[in-house]
């Protein structure tokens, strides 16, 4: 049995290859709409919820796990180092598939921190609507920056209960949140800052898979400041950017 943590589209595509290659398919993710993405594509079996360090390692020994593929998204840092604890515990392989980094053009209209603090205050300080394309998870610094400065933020969420909850407990109105599903194409997202007034943007170095760069064209075309999250840092066991990579790895090392 194979455990991919997965949540992502990137944990699909990985699925679907080893469903392929006749695996056994056990799948974890943090949400219901994570799970149905993981049955969609395949997976034998998926678990759904947060599994800390203690929790992970339990299951690995339970279910006679023989390989683990993080296919999580590139800001799931915890769900990564629970599972690179309860690997090495464990003595089972553990593999992380990372989304390849987009080259961002030369521009003095963007901005790189390395915490969502940092670019929260950067944020308030280069104009009066926020365009957020953040998600969900990470909105508290940003939505406090913004009530403090006595400024706007819009967010654009996965039009999830989930994501929506999360909005509303951070006291949104629904007039300041865009619940859609995906990145789209350049032209949408220009639509969606020309319709908002936005005077900044803000996103995450999530790469291609998660729009990055074509939220970082739209703005960019119309000369709107954006503030770049850069990724979480973390030293993974073994790292592969390619999908069928993932199978060579497999072939290898189990």
């Amino acid at each position: 049995m194979i455990l991919v943590l997965s949540g992502t589209r990137d944990g699909s595509e990985i699925i679907k290859l080893l469903r392929k290659k006749g695996h056994k398919v056990l799948v974890t993710t943090t949400t219901s709409y994570g799970s149905k993405l993981a049955r969609e594509a395949g997976a034998s079996e998926t678990i759904e919820g947060k599994l800390d360090r203690d929790a992970m390692f339990t299951l690995l020994n339970e279910r006679k796990i023989n390989a683990v593929i993080d296919a999580t998204h590139p800001f799931a840092q915890e769900a990564s180092k629970n599972a690179i604890f309860a690997s090495k515990k464990a003595g089972i392989n553990y593999l992380r598939y990372e989304r390849k980094n987009e080259k961002l053009p030369e521009s003095n209209f963007l901005h790189q921190f390395d915490s969502f603090e940092e670019g929260a205050v950067k944020s308030v300080a280069l104009g009066e609507v926020i365009f957020s394309t953040i998600g969900s998870n990470q909105l508290k610094p940003f939505v406090e920056a913004v009530k403090k400065e006595k400024k706007r933020i819009i967010v654009k969420v996965l039009p999830t209960c989930e994501a929506i909850d999360k909005c509303s407990s951070l006291g949104l109105d629904p007039k300041d949140i865009v619940a859609l599903q995906g990145a789209g194409d350049v032209e949408l997202n220009k639509a969606l800052l020309r319709e908002y007034n936005a005077d900044v943007m803000v996103t995450k170095e999530s790469g291609a898979t998660g729009g990055e760069d074509v939220k970082i064209k739209a703005a960019l075309s119309l000369k709107i400041p954006t503030v770049i999250i850069t990724r979480p840092k973390l030293e993974y066991p073994y790292v592969v950017r390619e999908y069928v990579d993932v199978i060579t790895w497999l072939e290898n090392e189990n």
